[in-house]
Parts: C-alpha cells; structure tokens; sequence
C-alpha cells in the first residue's frame, strides 16, 4: 500500500510541477519559485495522505483504487489552480496580438476584450488569489499602454485595491499609474504618484523602473541636466521598454538644455528601435523635443496625431 501510495505521490508531485511552472511563466509577482516548490510539496503530501487515508478508511479498498481516488483529489486541486489563471494567459495573449498590431483593424477588438477581463474578473479573497487579479490587471495595463492607450490604462489600474497589494505590486502599480498620468499631461499627479513608491523597491528592475520614470519627469519638466545625472546613475536598461524611456528622456533632457543635434541623435534612435511609436511617445510628452518629433513624423508620409 505504501508503496503505491509513494508512487502515486511522485506522480501528483509531477503533475503538480508542470502547473506552476506554468503558473510562475505567467504570473511572476505571485509565484516565486520557492512558493511554487512549497507548493509541489503539498501536492504531494496531500497525495500521499489522502492515499493512506483511503487504505484506513475502507480496509477493503485495493491500493490501486484508494491510489486512483487520491490521483483524482489531488488533480481537482490542480485543475482549480489553473483555471484561476486562464484569464491571465488570455490577457497576455491579447497583450501580444495588440503589440503586433495596435493600429490594424482587429485593434479595436483586442482593446475591448482586455477591458472586458479585467470587468468580469472575480478577485480572490485571500493574498494569492488578490495577487493573481493584480497581475492579470497590470498585464492589462501594460498592453494598454503600448498602445499608447493612457485613459484605459488608468482606468484599469484605479480598480486595484492598494491596500491588499504586495511590496512588488504596489511598486508597480505606482510606477505604471505614474507613467500613463504623465503620457496624459497630469505632471502632477505623477510626480504624487512616484512620491510614494517605498525605497528602496524590492526589486531592482523596479527601483530602476522607479528612477527611469522620476528622470522622464524631470526631462518633460525642463530639468534637463538633472534628468541627464539621474540616467548617467541608472546604466545601462535592463530591458526594452527602460531602454526606449532612456531615449525619450535623452531628447527631452538635450532640448531642454538647448543640445537640439543631441536631441535629433535620441529622436533618430528612438524611430531606429522602435519605429514611429517612439517619436509619438515623445510628442505625447508635451516637452521639450516634442516639436523636434511633430516635425520628423511630418517628414515621413505616415499619419501622425498633431
């Protein structure tokens, strides 16, 4: 009996890793990997005790039957786990069919897909279920404003309840509110935003984030050689979408401080990387070297918002 009961333990505990290993793929804030291997464990565990239990229970019960009751047990968890995810795997996939095309005809209809998500999304009660509905939301968030979607950005974002948020989450939830008010004009209301991220952030691609965005504000502000100093502080990006904020922040900070050939040079690397986008992005802005922007995107024949 044991012996099985072990075997179908092994069996669950497999069954159980390839979960959350799924589940740790899309949901990096509420998944760390030494919460997902507690998790196998008790997966496991429970296997194994229900498999015991069944044997004492019903005498009677061959091991194979009381190890096929605990097998079916233990994967109704399982199941329930992933289910509560699907949302987030859909929301990333929409997230990657808008970034392929924010502009085509099915655009319109990935937008209102998302927004309906986060809509009809039921948030758990304890921390890990708020954390998964935090991480669908700012999955949400960051499709929305690749799009340059700002409005439905912060309309989204302001759903989550800050109170019942992680270190990492708030953090984020911060960072991402503070960008889509100052793409929308409110420097204010940004700078309040960022003022109270706790430091340092846990993370360091999130205090990076953090200062990237406090240097973006200086730069739209006219602080050009202040912005400058702080990216000079944060290196080289760690990723994507810092590096195109650098570059923004690079053209608004040259401009500001008359360095118009400097500013061209950022504006030209910006189209290089990212295509038109990033020249919106810095017209968006309202700074500096938006109007450097306007006029490169009037130089090409592709539509521009003016």
């Amino acid at each position: 009996m044991f012996l099985t009961a072990a075997v179908v333990a092994i069996g669950m505990m497999g069954v159980a890793a390839s979960a959350p290993a799924a589940m740790l793929r899309i949901a990096p804030w509420c998944f760390p990997r030494g919460r997902m291997l507690s998790y196998v464990g008790l997966v496991g565990a429970l296997a194994f005790l229900l498999t015991v239990v069944g044997r004492l229970v019903v005498p009677a019960a061959s091991p194979a039957f009381a190890a096929l009751a605990a097998a079916t047990i233990t994967l109704a968890v399982v199941g329930v786990s992933v289910r509560s995810l699907r949302p987030l795997q859909r929301a990333r996939s929409l997230a990657r069919s808008l970034a392929r095309d924010s502009t085509g005809p099915r655009a319109g209809e990935v937008r209102h897909e998302l927004l309906r998500l986060v809509a009809v999304a039921k948030p758990g009660g304890d921390a890990r279920g708020y954390g998964v509905h935090a991480s669908l939301v700012l999955t949400v968030v960051g499709a929305l404003a690749d799009a340059r979607l700002w409005d439905d950005a912060v309309a989204v974002l302001e759903t989550l309840d800050e109170t019942k948020l992680s270190p990492n989450l708030h953090t984020t939830h911060a960072v991402s509110l503070a960008n889509c008010r100052l793409y929308l004009g409110d420097r204010d209301g940004a700078r309040a935003e960022l003022a109270r991220i706790a430091r340092p952030a846990e993370l360091a691609v999130l205090a990076e984030s953090a200062a990237a965005s406090e240097a973006l504000l200086l730069s739209v502000e006219g602080r050009g050689r202040e912005a400058l100093s702080a990216l000079g502080a944060l290196g080289r990006p760690r990723e994507p979408r810092l590096g195109r904020a650098h570059e923004i922040t690079r053209a608004h900070a040259h401009q500001a401080l008359g360095e118009s050939e400097e500013a061209r040079a950022a504006l030209h690397r910006l189209r290089e990387a990212h295509g038109q986008d990033g020249l919106l992005r810095v017209q968006a802005l309202n700074g500096p070297a938006s109007p450097l922007a306007t006029a490169l995107l009037r130089e090409s024949d592709t539509p521009y918002r003016g």
